[in-house]
């Protein structure tokens, strides 16, 4: 759990409150709330002073059988059934969320034996990287959750902004400079790691394609649409820096040898007896 606050938490009369399908916004630091995204729900806990006295008095069921007819809500309150683009779009989402957690548990596992500083630095900020990405997809999903026939009050929760871009950018440069040049296809690999960061990439891939298929029913902010792009050229760098980190070996595509016309006489030969 991470702490934030909802900027328009102080509104509400409950100190508990369940938003289906990134309702939520813009999440700030003024005060000191609790959120947790799970199953296409957003969880958010506000912190009131009689919390530990009377925590029964506040407690409130995960359930809400508000979906038992497979229908679900946006943020400006409109329903929509749960197959449609845009709960795909959220559904995407928060599975590469999840990847990007286990990712980031199998990073922290991976040791680094080598002395230059900037190879050092890049490590070091990965886990930073990885939970303002796990936050942000939280903004996209709430830019997604909010339909553009939406009133202003709500879509002024929702921005997305180009600068996010320009920081997944920076931080691949910072890794590629170290990597060696690109001469054959990557195959996922190298180390555990590596792995999962390649799952990470297929999974945005997927993502991306499902905000492409939302875009031509809802326009999607551009910024939103390149972001998530970027991700996964990210995702790649980081993959293949986990490989370097360790100094273990890419496994690159070599073509399947064919056998040659004596060969397979020979294989059918072997099968019949």
């Amino acid at each position: 759990m991470i702490k934030h606050s909802l900027s328009f938490i102080n509104k509400l009369n409950s100190p508990r409150l369940i938003i289906n399908n990134y309702s939520c916004s813009r999440l700030n630091n003024s005060s000191n709330n609790l959120y947790n995204y799970s199953n296409s729900k957003l969880y958010c806990t506000t912190s009131t002073e009689n919390n530990s006295s009377n925590s029964n008095d506040h407690h409130s069921r995960i359930y809400t059988k508000t979906g038992d007819k497979g229908t679900s809500s946006l943020f400006n309150g409109e329903r929509r059934a749960k197959n449609d683009h845009v709960f795909c779009v959220l559904g995407s989402v928060d599975e590469l969320s999840a990847h990007i957690g286990v990712a980031k548990e199998y990073y922290l596992n991976l040791q680094y034996s080598g002395t230059n500083e900037k190879v050092r630095e890049c490590k070091d900020q990965m886990v930073q990287q990885l939970e303002e990405i796990q936050c942000l997809l939280l903004d996209v999903g709430s830019h997604i959750a909010t339909p553009k026939d939406s009133a202003d009050a709500f879509l002024k929760r929702s921005p997305f902004a180009d600068y996010h871009v320009e920081s997944v950018e920076h931080w691949i440069d910072a890794m590629d400079v170290h990597l060696p040049p690109l001469r054959n296809f990557i195959l996922p690999g190298g180390n555990l790691q590596s792995a999962q960061f390649h799952v990470c990439r297929s999974v945005c891939r997927r993502a991306e394609r499902d905000l492409v298929s939302l875009d031509h029913v809802d326009t999607v902010n551009p910024s939103v649409m390149k972001y998530v792009n970027r991700l996964s050229d990210y995702f790649f760098t980081v993959a293949r820096f986990c490989v370097f980190l360790t100094n273990s070996q890419e496994a690159v595509y070599k073509r399947p040898k064919v056998p040659s016309e004596h060969e397979s006489k020979y294989q059918r030969h072997l099968e019949k007896r």
